[in-house]
């Protein structure tokens, strides 16, 4: 079929959708969550749960010492069971009171240091007659004043009883350990109903206020640039534009006939693009489709990535034991939804969410804003409690995540622009590298918007090698200012790329033109300025552009200050140490963070992976780009080439000690991404070593994957079904077909990197 038809076809699809979404809406049905019988599943016999001193005689009965001792910082004592006697100077053996095994899988509710020199916590198995037959030991690491889950199959005994023993053999600091209530298999996807037509219906409704604005634009306007990564930019702005709007009150934010109304628009819109584009073609080059199939494609897999099921038991769930209720430092995880869902509750004072919200994140929170008023869905805070279907919930919170994706994936078609600017022939290297990096898959899935925030610095990059206003320059970086604070260490890099190509002219022998580049840097400085101000003005203290202080004066994780210049330089050599170690090093198991936060098993183990450069950029990025610096390019590749690395080395030198885990994920996502195109744009690497390279990234991107969905210990006994089978597949599979796609259209023979120059003119 012709691909005109095929995107004529696609968009009358996303008609049908959108009106079907509207009818959903006017119905106030869309998101309520399916009809369904909620199965509990067995409970372990727990009611008469405690601890009993086995160094004195046998008790029938729990001793009340070890109720609540344990040492932690928030939460309820109350539901723990400890060592803390009294603070640390207690020592012996406890044992719980026996408690039926009647599942096949236990979580125990741990905290403190079981994993200790003299300290333990094993599971024993008891017959019948109350003889231990069998003991399973803990052997990961202390969970310390955090809470975590530790899960055991118990599938051979089931039937059987079982108790817990502590043994503290520690009187110093740190020397306690403890325990809350076991919980019987109560994962919550055994609790609640799937919903994969609310979603499905959801993606493609949220993708159609993304781009239709900008198609209609690209299709009826002759103005509209053609470079296809502005194409999201009209939807971005109109939907922050509504959702500022909405949350200043201007436009009420639950008016089901509005949002009817623009569904049934955008409807409109999509069919008479669909129309259009069967009649007079696409307005799109075949660069652009490719690129936008890949796009998708890569959306495709992370939604399914990012949809595994959770792992956490459910509140009011038998056995919900209270101690795994998340602390309010953990409930920020998800920022830009938590100040969507503030933003949305302003006016109502008794609700405990009418605290000011805090706008450091301020862009993409405004945006799900307006996502929640069209889908006229009130916001819960996101816990595992708060969701009624799966993967649809009717708190929005799985709204917040489709956006989010399809966000983070907008570095992947400005990447691709970017390198079909400095070497046409290199673009299909770009886009397959950006597709399988693990700076995006990480990226992706991850709540803060970091990928979009360098989306918008790239476009920054664009606008300077097209030689557009400095005013569009301006407002690209004052948009990834305002989507997350660390894109402030991008400015003096964009500005001074800006600065230097406009003095000095491509032309050997001109003379540098200060005059011009005083005046785009003014124009520069009168865009980014104001935008920046007015986020400053709205933010709260300790989370706006004092954020980037500390992170450039912080120590180890930048939560402290340097003590002095010494640990300040240690800090950041560490981490070029940690930078270019092998990535192979960098796989950590997964961290132990509380049940109740809205991460698949899977995505916990990503966020233990980590950040190192190799790790973030794929195998060798870093150095082949210094390496590729070395080597003659064409005039405007070499500038961009110079800001970049020496930029980066000087932004690592100020930055680095913010992580102590090397490059990674610690506010430079927008030089990873430059630096693979710029990367790939090099001369001089024939199309053998970019395969190797390319394959080698790919490995480590499945290895992402799939490490993260088997080796993942809390997945449990949800690793057979059928849900998480055939989403890991998808997850899997469409990691995969960047690369297939690549070797079908990547020539064989010969270099594929023509050596035309490229200038902002020719551009």
């Amino acid at each position: 079929m012709h691909r005109a038809s095929v995107s004529a076809i696609a968009a009358i699809l996303v008609a049908v959708v959108m009106a079907i979404t509207a009818v959903l809406v006017g119905t106030g049905n869309f998101l309520s969550p399916a009809a369904g019988s909620i199965v509990h599943t067995d409970k372990v016999g727990t009611e008469d749960f405690g601890l009993s001193d086995t160094s004195s005689p046998a008790q029938t009965a729990s001793d009340p010492k070890f109720k609540g001792a344990v040492f932690l910082d928030a939460g309820d004592r109350s539901v723990w069971f400890g060592t803390y006697v009294g603070g640390d100077a207690y020592t012996g053996t406890v044992t719980s009171t026996p408690f039926l095994l009647s599942g096949p899988e236990i979580q125990i509710p741990i905290i403190g240091y079981p994993a200790s020199t003299r300290n333990s916590l094993a599971l024993e198995i008891l017959d019948p007659r109350g003889a231990v037959v069998d003991s399973i030991v803990f052997r990961s690491g202390n969970p310390r004043e955090r809470v975590a889950l530790w899960s055991i199959s118990v599938k051979a005994w089931t039937g059987l009883s079982a108790r817990l023993q502590l043994t503290d053999g520690l009187n110093g600091m740190q020397g306690w350990l403890g325990v809350g209530r076991p919980l019987g298999d109560s994962r919550w996807l055994a609790n609640v109903p799937t919903n994969y037509a609310r979603m499905m219906t959801a993606v493609l409704a949220i993708a159609g206020l993304l781009f239709i604005p900008g198609a209609a634009l690209r299709t009826w306007s002759s103005r509209f640039p053609t470079n296809i990564a502005l194409l999201p930019v009209p939807g971005l702005i109109m939907l922050a534009g509504f959702g500022l709007l909405i949350a200043t009150g201007v436009i009420p934010g639950s008016v089901p006939g509005l949002s009817i109304t623009l569904l049934a628009v955008f409807a409109l819109t999509s069919a008479a693009l669909g129309v259009s584009w069967w009649r007079r073609g696409l307005p799109f080059e075949s660069t652009d489709c490719s690129t936008f199939l890949i796009y998708a494609t890569v959306c495709t897999a992370s939604l399914a990535y990012a949809c595994l099921p959770l792992s956490g038991p459910q509140r009011d769930s038998p056995p919900w034991n209270p101690s795994i209720e998340i602390t309010s430092t953990q409930r920020e995880t998800p920022l830009p939804f938590l100040t969507a869902s503030r933003l949305l509750s302003r006016k109502d004072a008794k609700s405990p969410r009418a605290k000011a919200p805090e706008l450091r994140e301020s862009f993409v929170p405004l945006c799900i804003v307006s996502i929640l008023a069209v889908f006229q869905v009130e916001p819960i805070l996101p816990t595992t409690h708060s969701i009624t279907a799966w993967p649809m919930d009717s708190g929005g919170y799985f709204l917040g995540r489709i956006f989010g994706i399809f966000t983070q994936a907008f570095v992947i078609i400005a990447g691709a622009c970017l390198a079909k600017m400095l070497l046409p022939g290199a673009w299909r290297r770009s886009l397959t590298w950006l597709a399988v990096a693990p700076v995006v898959l990480l990226n992706l899935d991850f709540p803060k918007p970091l990928l979009l925030t360098a989306f918008f610095s790239t476009l920054a990059v664009i606008s300077i090698l097209e030689n557009r206003s400095a005013i569009l320059t301006g407002i690209a970086c004052a948009l990834a200012v305002i989507t997350h604070p660390t894109a402030a260490i991008m400015v003096p890099l964009v500005s001074g790329l800006l600065l230097s190509i406009t003095a000095i002219s491509h032309v050997e022998g001109a003379r540098p033109n200060l005059r011009g580049a005083c005046r785009r840097g003014l124009l520069f400085l009168a865009a980014l300025l104001p935008i920046v101000a007015l986020w400053m003005h709205f933010s709260l203290r300790g989370n706006g552009m004092d954020h980037v202080v500390r992170t450039i004066a912080g120590d180890g994780h930048g939560l402290d200050r340097a003590s002095d210049l010494g640990s300040w330089l240690m800090a950041r050599v560490s981490n070029v140490w940690y930078t270019l170690m092998p990535t192979a090093l960098f796989f950590s198991p997964p961290p132990e963070l509380a049940a109740d936060s809205l991460l698949s098993a899977s995505l916990r183990w990503i966020d233990g992976y980590a950040g190192s450069l190799a790790g973030s950029v794929g195998y060798g990025a870093f150095l082949f780009c210094v390496m590729a610096a070395a080597e003659p390019v064409v005039e405007i590749r070499r500038r961009l080439l110079k800001w970049l690395i020496w930029g980066t080395l000087g932004l690592m030198l100020i930055v680095w000690g913010a992580s102590a885990g090397g490059l990674g994920r610690h506010g430079l996502e927008s030089l990873s991404i430059l630096m693979l195109v710029v990367t790939a744009c090099a001369s001089g690497l024939n199309d053998r070593a970019w395969r190797w390279l390319i394959f080698a990234t790919t490995a480590e991107a499945l290895s992402i994957r799939a490490f993260g969905i088997l080796a993942s210990q809390s997945l449990g006994l949800s690793a057979t079904s059928p849900q998480t089978i055939i989403l890991s597949s998808i997850a899997i599979f469409g990691t995969i077909i960047p690369v297939i796609w690549y070797l079908r259209t990547e020539p064989v023979h010969g270099s594929s990197v023509p050596n035309t120059p490229s200038t902002p003119a020719s551009a």
